[in-house]
């Protein structure tokens, strides 16, 4: 009889860390899940780890809440320098070769009266650099 009691007191035993062990699991497993599948956000709510110490907040709770927090000061921000005047200056110094693209000779004749037609303006459409080994210029 003693051991019948013995071998119950062993088996209920079982089943309390067996159970014990289930009710650890589903929490991670829904800790888990959360962290997966819910929306992401920085902000954790009071009632996730009600039941867990707090790790991080040490020095908010030891903070003395007589003291005032320092009062911020608005300062005047500074202008940006335009990046194009950064790049005029370094390639101030350099070459320039100018590309002028002109019309095919059967073009440059007015199609009403036949006369030439005469250079108005130019307009740079784009400026790059050439790099030559050992070699810079600007190309217009």
């Amino acid at each position: 009889m003693q051991n019948k009691d013995a071998y119950i007191e062993h088996l209920e035993n079982t089943i309390k860390d067996l159970q014990n062990q289930i009710k650890n699991l589903t929490e991670m497993l829904s800790l888990l899940r959360k962290e997966k599948f819910a929306s992401s956000s920085e902000k954790t709510s009071k009632k996730q780890f009600e039941g867990q110490l707090s790790l991080f907040n040490e020095a908010e709770l030891e903070a003395d809440a007589r003291v005032s927090e320092p009062i911020e000061t608005a300062v005047k921000g500074y202008r940006r320098k335009n990046c194009k005047t950064k790049r005029d200056e370094l390639l101030k110094d350099l070459p320039v070769r100018e590309v002028l693209c002109s019309l095919v000779e059967e073009d440059q004749y007015c199609e009403q009266c036949n006369t030439k037609l005469k250079v108005l303006g130019k307009k740079v459409v784009r400026e790059e650099l050439e790099y030559i080994p050992a070699k810079l210029r600007i190309v217009r």
